[in-house]
């Protein structure tokens, strides 16, 4: 139980929180040259349900609502952050996305 606990002070999680350009002709993308510290965990939603006064399920509205999480050694923080904020860059550069921000939390801070 040791060796969990000091693996995990020893690493930190990264989210990239982001829109997906409905507009482009690709969405579809890869890591192929990404760094061997950084090591991409998954995707998923931002997208929280939650129920309304008259107890119907309804989702909230946000303006990242995709996420990609990413974690690495604390030693590398600085090296994994400059990466993904490139990465993320050639995206929105490319149209394939409309906007992103890197995070600690995958909750978007317009949910906050």
């Amino acid at each position: 139980m040791e060796d969990i606990l000091e693996m995990e002070e020893e690493t930190i999680n990264i989210y990239a929180l982001y829109e997906i350009n409905n507009d482009a002709e690709n969405i579809i993308w890869y890591y192929d040259d990404m760094p061997t510290y950084i090591e991409w965990v998954g995707r998923g939603s931002t997208v929280p349900f939650e129920k309304d006064e008259s107890k119907k399920w309804s989702k909230r509205e946000t303006l990242y609502p995709r996420e990609e999480q990413f974690c690495c050694k604390n030693d590398f923080k600085e090296e994994a952050l400059k990466f993904l904020n490139k990465y993320f860059e050639t995206l929105l550069e490319k149209k394939i996305i409309n906007r992103f921000i890197l995070s600690n939390t995958s909750k978007p801070p317009d949910l906050l």
